[in-house]
């Protein structure tokens, strides 16, 4: 059974990808169900000041945006609608 739980968390992981976009469209992150970056993509005429602030805003705001679609697709396994 854990074998099982193991297997159905892991295609789910597998099938989370959800992207970010900054206000302005500076910054751009897509980040997996195992919580990895997988496309980043920074806008050249962004100041590097301004830089690291929108950067750990957008990845901050993408983790959690995984981690609320990883809790539903769980908890649809638990509820499903018939």
């Amino acid at each position: 059974m854990n074998e099982n739980i193991q297997s159905i968390i892991a295609k789910i992981q597998n099938s989370v990808s959800e992207t970010v976009i900054s206000p302005n469209n500076e910054v751009s992150v897509t980040v997996n169900g195992n919580a990895q970056i997988t496309e980043l993509h920074i806008n050249e005429e962004l100041p590097a000041e301004k830089l690291e602030p929108i950067l750990m805003q957008s990845i901050n705001k993408c983790l959690i945006t995984v981690s609320h679609t990883m809790q539903a697709k769980l908890l649809s396994l638990q509820n499903p609608v018939n």
